[in-house]
This record gives C-alpha cells, sequence and structure tokens, in this order.
C-alpha cells in the first residue's frame, strides 16, 4: 500500500494511522457503515436479505516452537489460548465479532455474540455447528427472537419433543410421529416463565 508519491499513503502516514486509529473502539465504530454498504451492492441481494446468520469459531494457542503444528483438536481438548467468534450474515458482511478466554465449546458464547453485533439487521436464523447445545439454549435462542438452526453430527443421539394442551387436538408429527417420544412439560412453562425471559434478556444488559 506504501505509495511514496501519495502523501496518505506515505510509510509513516499508514504507520501512524495503524498506532493511532485501528483500534477495537475505532472498528466497531467503522464497521456498520461496512455493513451497510455491502448491503447496496446490487449482486448482495441475490445472496440474501441479511435475516440469515452463522457464527463460526477459531481457536488459536500461544504458540510454541515445538507445537504449531498440532491439530485443532489437541487444541481444544487442553482448553489453552482464546476462541475468536466471528458473524457473519448471508450478505456476506460480518456483523460481529467475540474473543473468549480459552477454548470452551459453549453456544452460549454465541449467543452473547449475537446479542452485541456491530451493526446491520438482526438476524433471525443462526447456523452453526454442534456447539454443545442442549434443549435450554434452544429456549434462550427462541425467546430472544432467533430460530437456532445447529448442524447435528449424531442425530440418532438427538432426542424429539412433542407437547399437547389439554382440550386442544394436535395433528401428527408425520414421518417423525416415532420419534417424537419426549413429551415437554407446559406447566413447568406456566411457573418459571417470569424467570424465564429475565435469564434469557441478561446477555443483552
Amino acid at each position: 500500500m506504501v505509495n511514496p508519491v501519495i502523501e496518505a499513503l506515505a510509510c509513516s502516514r499508514l504507520v501512524h494511522i495503524d498506532q493511532y486509529y485501528l483500534r477495537a473502539d475505532t472498528t466497531a465504530v467503522a464497521n456498520p457503515k461496512l455493513i451497510n454498504a455491502q448491503a447496496e451492492v446490487p449482486i448482495v441481494a441475490y445472496w440474501g436479505d441479511g435475516l440469515h446468520a452463522t457464527v463460526a469459531r477459531a481457536a488459536v494457542r500461544r504458540p510454541r516452537p515445538y507445537d504449531q503444528r498440532r491439530a485443532v483438536a489437541e487444541v481444544l481438548r487442553r482448553r489453552r489460548g482464546i476462541t475468536w467468534l466471528n458473524a457473519v450474515n448471508d450478505q456476506v458482511a460480518g456483523i460481529g465479532q467475540m474473543v473468549v478466554p480459552g477454548t470452551p465449546r459453549d453456544s452460549l458464547h454465541i449467543l452473547d455474540a449475537l446479542v452485541n453485533l456491530d451493526g446491520g439487521v438482526k438476524p433471525e436464523t443462526v447456523a452453526i455447528d454442534n456447539a454443545s447445545c442442549s434443549d435450554v439454549v434452544f429456549g434462550l435462542f427462541k425467546i430472544l427472537g432467533y430460530t437456532f438452526s445447529p448442524r447435528f453430527r449424531d442425530l440418532d443421539g438427538q432426542r424429539f419433543w412433542r407437547t399437547s394442551l389439554p382440550g386442544v387436538e394436535t395433528g401428527t408429527y408425520g414421518p417423525l410421529e416415532d420419534i417424537a417420544r419426549d413429551r415437554a412439560n407446559l406447566n413447568k412453562v406456566i411457573v418459571h416463565w417470569p424467570d424465564m425471559p429475565r435469564v434469557a434478556g441478561s446477555p443483552t444488559r
């Protein structure tokens, strides 16, 4: 990028900008403008409307001369270093990021990243990898207005839920009728509902 003929691209000028302007707080201010500019590119409308997002993780371990080539599985097993979460929408725009100490595989950190996006429209559907999902996590995402769509590796180990209301006739689950054996207790939802929105909303504070 250095071009001594152009004053703005002089080496001393670029070094000054790098040292004084490229910081986390200035990047957070600039990112919404970049997201909006990306959405205005004509071809982006064919890719999506910004309502679908995915969050990818990258585990980074402190490099040492003797273990720089170790597999990511080793990094995750030892839980050392940091994890960088990067949220990207279907308009191919980076809408937010978050650094987590250690290398946990926990979807609650992903939820934390989503409720603190830099800009763009709020995604409706969030696709991630397995990420240590649980039934409670599905509920938290739903209360906050997201459709949680993890890519499960082992479907045979998942539970499929069904529910019914007294006096209300429900339809069948079609091909999933035989495997939808677990029943949700709606009485627990009614009893604990005052606490559920507070727990779900705690990351937004």
